[in-house]
């Protein structure tokens, strides 16, 4: 699996129990059509993470994806 996806300029936040948390959400992970959540400031080609089955299976976390 490759980090090929990048962070926009907009700072990147979500909200946990009515607090604003700056950052990529820790519990973002499954099926990408379904993905729930503000991920706007997030873009790029998922197919230039090149993502084994193996790993789908075990389940993805989408702040591992991102280049830091």
């Amino acid at each position: 699996m490759n980090k090929a996806l990048r962070r926009g300029k907009n700072e990147v936040f979500y909200y946990k129990d009515n607090e604003e948390i700056k950052g990529i959400h820790a519990d973002l992970g499954g099926d990408m059509s379904g993905i729930r959540g503000d991920v706007s400031g997030i873009y790029g080609d998922l197919d230039m993470c090149k993502i084994t089955d193996e790993e789908r299976k075990a389940g993805i976390l989408i702040k591992d994806l991102v280049i830091d």
